[in-house]
């Protein structure tokens, strides 16, 4: 038997994520604190068009439950509001959309893959890996690592080298 009859005939594995108790439970925790985003609004840090467009992504994702490919559209908005806040109670909400996304919405997985959002997508991630905040770190990880497994995405080396070093810490 050749490598290639011995490679076609090894079944396809899914990719599985590990869970662990503690960091779902404080997943669970950052989904439901109050985020003041009218305050950011008012500071300026964010504009009143994104909080009226957070504010609907807030009200449909109670809505969809599971998104169906209907979130997708707001990934933009949720990459680049993560891209420019550095509170890290925003962030971690942020984070734990995204990943729910990439979890359950293909079309998500999508859209953060795009040529256009992949390098922002990474760069909010790795400046999450930096922050004095162990849960972003892991949690940005989680993400990238859904992002590979969700099909052929053309991922840089230093993705991979930039998740691996965060790992090693």
């Amino acid at each position: 038997m050749t490598a290639v009859q011995a490679a076609a005939t090894v079944p396809t594995v899914p990719a599985a994520m590990v869970s662990n108790q503690f960091f779902d439970e404080f997943t669970d925790r950052v989904r439901v604190k109050p985020i003041p985003w009218e305050g950011y609004s008012r500071a300026g840090l964010i504009s009143s068009d994104e909080l009226q467009n957070l504010k609907a992504f807030q009200h449909r994702l109670a809505d969809e439950a599971g998104g169906g490919g209907a979130l997708a559209g707001y990934v933009p908005l949720l990459v680049k509001l993560a891209e420019s806040l550095s509170s890290i109670d925003a962030l971690q909400y942020l984070l734990v959309v995204l990943d729910d996304l990439v979890e359950c919405d293909a079309a998500a997985v999508d859209a953060l893959r795009g040529a256009e959002m992949g390098e922002a997508v990474a760069r909010v991630m790795f400046r999450c890996m930096d922050k004095k905040d162990d849960y972003l770190g892991l949690k940005a990880c989680k993400i990238l690592i859904g992002i590979v497994a969700g099909g052929d995405a053309a991922v840089e080396k230093h993705v991979f080298v930039r998740m691996f070093e965060y790992v090693e810490r």
